[in-house]
């Protein structure tokens, strides 16, 4: 813990397996803003290009099953970004540049996301997030109650909590839930949906 541990930056940061001078913030909305603006430059990723050697920042996604997660970053300088796997090192799973990195078929557990400046580019961004759980995967994340996750088409998050996942919608669950029950059920043989 800081201050013992010299790769913590602060009490608050997310994460102590990333080596950065700034610390890692958490992502936890659709939505985060941050800059680059004096920032060290601590990553230049293996497998990308090696002009990525302006100020960085690092953030830290905690993520369910995803079939699809979308990474778009907003800024007025040249910009890189990466995203790590949960060893925050390596080669990185994607490099995006330019502003927008699209996965498929993400497996729950913790990743690093880095924007990164090209050359000496530098300055204040806006990271959005979206992304689709898999089915009848985990929707108790932070990043669900944020905006930033949600349930695929004909699935809604549904049960105890501690215990809610992504399930058929009362309108593709294959049941009458109509109460009275009216013969018809899913859509779109049910009026009701």
């Amino acid at each position: 813990d800081f201050p013992g541990d010299t790769s913590c930056k602060a009490a608050g940061d997310a994460s102590e397996a990333c080596v950065t001078s700034e610390g890692v913030q958490l992502i936890t909305s659709a939505m985060t803003m941050g800059d680059t603006t004096g920032a060290t430059n601590d990553v230049t990723p293996m497998g990308c290009s090696s002009a990525h050697t302006a100020g960085d920042r690092t953030f830290r996604i905690d993520v369910p099953a995803l079939t699809s997660l979308a990474m778009n970053l907003t800024a007025n300088f040249d910009t890189a970004s990466v995203l790590f796997n949960a060893t925050c090192a390596g080669v990185p799973l994607q490099c995006s540049d330019p502003l927008n990195m699209n996965l498929v078929n993400l497996a729950a557990g913790t990743y690093y996301y880095v924007v990164d400046g090209y050359s000496n580019g530098v300055g204040p961004f806006t990271i959005q997030m979206d992304g689709k759980i898999a089915n009848n995967a985990s929707c108790e994340s932070p990043l669900v109650a944020g905006g930033a996750l949600s349930c695929g088409n004909g699935y809604a998050c549904k049960g105890a909590v501690g215990a809610k996942t992504c399930a058929p919608a009362l309108c593709s669950d294959g049941i009458d839930n109509d109460s009275p029950p009216d013969g018809k059920a899913d859509y779109p043989a049910d009026p009701g949906c």
